[in-house]
C-alpha cells in the first residue's frame, strides 16, 4: 500500500494530478478542494494516499492531510459508497461540512450532492453517527476548505464555480481563472464577478 507520495506536479486533469516521483508519474485522484490548495505545475507536493485495487484496475486517491484521507476511508465504509462516490461527496463540500450534516441529520444538504441518493444519505447518517467520537474528532481538526479567491467568500466562490461549470468550463480552467482574475469581491453582483472570471478564461 502506498501511504504517501512526494514529488513534482507534472500534469493536471479535472479530478486528478500526475505526481512525478523520480521519473515515475503517479496519477492521483483527489477532491476539488484539494486540487485548489495545491500549487501550480512544477511545484513539489506531499500527498497522503489511499490505494484502491479492482480486478481490472487500481487507483490512487490523494489528500493533503491524514484526517481527510481517514474521512474518505470512513465514507467508503458505508454500504453503497465506493471510492468514486466518496470522491464526489468530498468534491461537493468539505469534510467538516459533511460531518456537520451527518451529526445534525441534514438529509437536504447530503442529497444535494450529485450522485448521492436519499437512501445512501440515510445510511450515511445511520452508519456514521454511531461513530460520533471519531466524527467529532474530525470536527476539531482544521480541514481543507475551498479557497475563496481574492475578496470572495467560500459560499460566493462556490456559486461562481457552479456558474462557470454550467457554461462548460472544467475544474482546472475554473481554478486558473480564480488565480488570475482581478477585482473579485463579495459586494459585487454575481454577473460582474463572472465577467471578471470570463475575461481570463
Amino acid at each position: 500500500m502506498i501511504f504517501s507520495l512526494q514529488g513534482t506536479v507534472s500534469f493536471e486533469g479535472d479530478d486528478f494530478l500526475v505526481i512525478d516521483v523520480q521519473g515515475v508519474g503517479y496519477q492521483v485522484f483527489m477532491p476539488f478542494y484539494v486540487k485548489h490548495e495545491i500549487a501550480s505545475l512544477g511545484d513539489t507536493v506531499k500527498l497522503f494516499t489511499y490505494q484502491v485495487f479492482r480486478e481490472d484496475s487500481q487507483a490512487l486517491y490523494g489528500f493533503l492531510k491524514c484526517e481527510d484521507k481517514d474521512f474518505f476511508i470512513l465514507l467508503m465504509s458505508v454500504s453503497g459508497i465506493g471510492p468514486k462516490l466518496a470522491l464526489k461527496i468530498l468534491s461537493a463540500s468539505t469534510p467538516q461540512s459533511i460531518v456537520n450534516s451527518i451529526l445534525t441529520d441534514n438529509l437536504v444538504a447530503l442529497t444535494s450532492i450529485s450522485g448521492l441518493g436519499k437512501k445512501t444519505a440515510e445510511r450515511m447518517i445511520i452508519e456514521l453517527k454511531d461513530k460520533c467520537g471519531q466524527l467529532q474528532g474530525m470536527l476539531s481538526v482544521e480541514t481543507g476548505t475551498m479557497p475563496s479567491g481574492k475578496g470572495v467568500s467560500n459560499d460566493y466562490h462556490k456559486d461562481l464555480s457552479l456558474a462557470l461549470k454550467s457554461l462548460g468550463y472544467s475544474n482546472s480552467e475554473i481554478q486558473r481563472a480564480f488565480q488570475k482574475a482581478e477585482g473579485l469581491e463579495d459586494s459585487l453582483p454575481l454577473e460582474k464577478n463572472l465577467k471578471a472570471l470570463l475575461k481570463v478564461l
